[in-house]
């Protein structure tokens, strides 16, 4: 399965969730950009990620499927004409998916592999940027040393089971699995639901700090669509931010941060629209009825 968490992570509703998240990142920028330049870069982010799958109700994924590696900027549209990471393997290109949103994302399968190719021992990487309305900038960000944590988020009771039978128009608790006790290096879960067909979030949760956590969210009848297909994706960080220097400059209150993070997906499809038994249609028919001949009452006595 894609996680598709990783696809949503430049969504401006992600930079607001993740602002007040703690990094070991050293950030360091030197700039030149035209005088008349306005403050329109938003988030730069690097991460590194186990991504798991939950196959069945209530077991934590231990065994992890792909190993990621993503990296962030977001800007106004037309603030660069091409943006590059360089790193000790060399330098990588941002790609512009969306006006104004660059990333880069591979994932691998072995964390060797990842590590060969955005290594975390800590090591120094730079932003480079050229082009656009901001001209060229250079920031430099150090990934790591590495922090995944321990164990992976998950859905546990009944709630992986639940989500592919219940009624969409009612109420829903979603219970989920608390991180290690001991991985105090935890700063926040989240949990997502994507509409596969479209490839948009539809629900959002967050909390911050080391946890232990609530251990369920309310998700609101009506929020899903009945037969309707969507992924869950769970996510345990380890972000550690700092304030931009130079950068500031071009920034307001921006996101620089480096994340290690364990992100579980599943896949379901939700259940029919429940219908009404026929005794209950016959009851509601009646009480519209009363309902008419008590407005035809009113309307004649006057």
């Amino acid at each position: 399965m894609i996680h598709a968490r990783l696809r949503e992570r430049s969504s401006a509703t992600r930079c607001l969730a993740t602002i007040c998240l703690a990094t070991t990142a050293v950030l360091t920028l030197a700039s030149t950009m035209a005088s008349n330049a306005q403050a329109t870069v938003f988030e730069w982010v690097l991460f590194k990620d186990h991504a798991y799958t939950q196959t069945a109700n209530n077991v934590r994924p231990t065994t992890v499927d792909v190993y990621d590696f993503e990296a962030i900027l977001l800007t106004d549209p037309g603030d660069f004409a091409s943006v590059d990471l360089i790193g000790p393997g060399g330098s990588v290109p941002f790609t512009e998916f969306a006006p104004g949103e660059w990333e880069i994302f591979s994932d691998f399968g072995t964390q060797a592999a990842l590590d060969a190719a955005f290594p975390s021992l800590p090591s120094a990487y730079t932003i480079s940027t050229s082009g656009g309305l901001l001209g060229s900038l250079s920031e430099s960000v150090t990934l790591g040393p590495d922090r995944y944590p321990t164990l992976a988020p998950y859905l546990n009771g009944d709630s992986f089971n639940d989500l592919s039978s219940f009624d969409v128009s009612q109420d829903l608790s979603i219970n989920f699995g608390q991180p290690d006790p001991g991985d105090t290096q935890i700063t926040a879960f989240s949990l997502y639901i994507v509409d596969e067909g479209t490839d948009t979030d539809v629900f959002e949760y967050h909390e911050f700090g080391t946890g232990p956590f609530s251990g369920s969210v309310l998700l609101p009848g009506g929020t899903l669509n009945p037969l309707t297909n969507y992924s869950v994706e769970m996510e345990f960080s380890t972000a550690v931010s700092d304030a931009p220097d130079g950068f500031a400059g071009v920034s307001s209150s921006p996101i620089s941060e480096t994340n290690f993070a364990a992100l579980t997906s599943l896949g379901f499809e939700t259940a029919a629209s429940s219908v009404p038994e026929p005794s209950t249609i016959a009851l509601g028919l009646l009480g519209g009825l009363g309902l008419c001949g008590f407005g035809l009452c009113r309307r004649l006595a006057r």
